[in-house]
């Protein structure tokens, strides 16, 4: 019966979360936060594509200068 009850809350907790999901996301689309949202996402992968192949760059020079 515990295993039931635990189950339930689980199951419960995974709707409330999926519902509060939906929510945020209604109500970005009804303030116009959807477009300053993708704007952020535009910069963000951007600078995260320069960041990994500025990590990239650093390792390989590293390894090269510390081949001995």
């Amino acid at each position: 019966m515990t295993t039931l009850l635990v189950l339930a809350s689980i199951v419960l907790f995974i709707v409330v979360a999926v519902q509060i999901g939906r929510i945020s996301e209604l109500s970005a689309k009804i303030r116009g936060e959807e477009a300053v949202q993708e704007e952020s996402n535009k910069s963000n992968s951007r600078l995260g594509m320069f960041f990994m192949v500025g990590f990239l760059v650093f390792c390989v020079a590293s390894a090269w200068y510390y081949k001995n």
